[in-house]
């Protein structure tokens, strides 16, 4: 802290998904096409797999379901396998797949920023269960932090994905609509010195610690 007068706290807060955000909308179509690909492929090991091919070729599907996921949730549910051929995925091999959830919890909004681009992108999770979730539903209308809400939509990890009518509204948190005080700004402010030690963060891990822990 930094006493001028009063107290001070400034922090750069790095977001962990920047990365992501700076993704092209022409990478998320060849992530969407691949996808399509190793659903097909996925099909014909039903009938003649060997174990090691179906890991592979779910785990490839996984990373990239799940940068669907947090980027292009419409592109997500157009990948999404049947409930007949999730029912065929082997039980050793079920996370690595997207699945029903039927959940009860309280929303968590937030803004993300990329500086670069100068963009915001207000963001939602869903905390149930003593878990926490990200919650990315297109077209969503503004829902204020505290909101109690249940949906029923896809999950992979800890990302919730669904459509508008996948979520129903409990209870909706006007007070914090009103009168946001909870917003707090801060700023963390990476130096160098000459004669120091090595760095001991970088920008991203940083951000980890911050936004992780």
């Amino acid at each position: 802290m930094i006493k001028y007068g009063k107290w001070l706290t400034c922090i750069l807060l790095l977001n962990t998904h920047l990365s992501y955000l700076q993704q092209s909308e022409t990478q998320i179509l060849k992530y969407s096409e691949t996808v399509q690909i190793l659903n097909r492929n996925i099909e014909n090991f039903f009938s003649d797999y060997s174990e090691s091919d179906l890991y592979k070729t779910l785990n490839e599907r996984y990373i990239l379901m799940k940068r669907l996921a947090y980027l292009s949730p419409e592109e997500f549910l157009k990948n999404v396998l049947s409930s007949e051929e999730l029912n065929k995925i082997p039980i050793d091999y079920k996370n690595l797949v997207e699945s029903r959830v039927a959940l009860k919890g309280d929303i968590i909004a937030y803004y993300e920023d990329d500086f670069e681009k100068g963009q915001s992108r207000l963001s939602y999770k869903l905390s149930s269960e003593n878990k926490v979730f990200e919650l990315n539903i297109p077209n969503l209308e503004f829902i204020p932090t505290g909101s109690s809400v249940s949906v029923e939509c896809y999950k992979i990890d800890n990302i919730l994905v669904g459509n508008n009518s996948d979520i129903v509204f409990l209870h909706k948190n006007i007070f914090s609509e009103i009168n946001p005080i909870n917003n707090f700004k801060f700023i963390i402010l990476l130096i160098d010195f000459i004669d120091g030690p090595p760095v001991p963060y970088t920008r991203d891990s940083l951000a980890y610690h911050i936004t992780e822990n």
